[in-house]
């Protein structure tokens, strides 16, 4: 079994640290996280060293190709730890250079999950995010980012990844929204057409959310949907808020 999980994860190494290091983090106990034990940080700090690529970014493990998933789970995993050792890991430059590399040169606007890869919504949610904790969301990289989601906004209201005729996703609809809070260009969808969508997501019977129109609930919904309640109440001084609250 755990030869098979080993296969399995050997291309998502960088997320065996950041979901543990996050769960630790939420969790909040005072015995265990990562700073109650910090003998075990230099090691977690070498490793994820060892995950950077020498061209930028970061890979799914040492000698593979560098990924945007993978750059995403090393720089939270990174922040979680939160030194001025584990910040230093990361070549900031090169890290640039990786994400203007993976700009689809057939769609403005969007990215892929890596040079040559697939494009989709997260790669394009993943470079914004990464760019703005690290402060450098330059006008280059964002350039006909805001113009590209807004195409992906479906008659439904939601989010797809490659024009408005696909069906809308909840996983993706959370990436694209997010995306434009951090280039501070939400207002460039429909908002009440987005709004309408996610709260017709949540199910009367079940009370969980599903992803998609007539499917079924999902856990992991809860988070993807109800978040884009919060980042429409953030960009909208609680316009939508029940109460005020969320």
């Amino acid at each position: 079994m755990i030869g098979y999980m080993g296969k399995v994860f050997d291309n998502g190494q960088p997320w065996m640290a950041y979901w543990n290091l996050n769960a630790l983090e939420l969790l909040d106990h005072p015995k265990f996280n990562i700073h109650a034990k910090p003998e075990i940080i230099p090691g977690l700090i070498k490793f994820l060293s060892c995950c950077q690529s020498k061209t930028g970014g970061f890979c799914g493990g040492q000698y593979q190709l560098p990924h945007v998933a993978s750059t995403y789970a090393a720089v939270l995993a990174i922040c979680t730890i939160g030194t001025e050792e584990a910040y230093n890991i990361i070549d900031r430059k090169k890290l640039y250079d990786f994400l203007l590399s993976v700009r689809n040169p057939e769609r403005k606007g969007s990215f892929l999950m890596h040079v040559k890869g697939e494009c989709d919504m997260r790669g394009t949610y993943i470079a914004m995010v990464i760019a703005d904790i690290l402060n450098i969301l330059t006008d280059e990289l964002k350039d006909g980012v805001g113009d590209y989601i807004a195409s992906c906004q479906t008659y439904e209201g939601g989010i797809c990844t490659s024009g408005p005729m696909e069906e809308a996703h909840g996983g993706l609809t959370y990436c694209g929204f997010a995306a434009l809070c951090c280039i501070r260009e939400e207002k460039k969808i429909d908002l009440n057409r987005l709004l309408y969508w996610a709260v017709q997501r949540q199910m009367k019977d079940e009370g969980g959310f599903n992803g998609r129109t007539n499917k079924v609930v999902d856990a992991c919904y809860a988070f993807w949907q109800c978040a884009v309640f919060k980042l429409i109440n953030l960009v909208t001084d609680n316009a939508c808020a029940y109460d005020g609250k969320m």
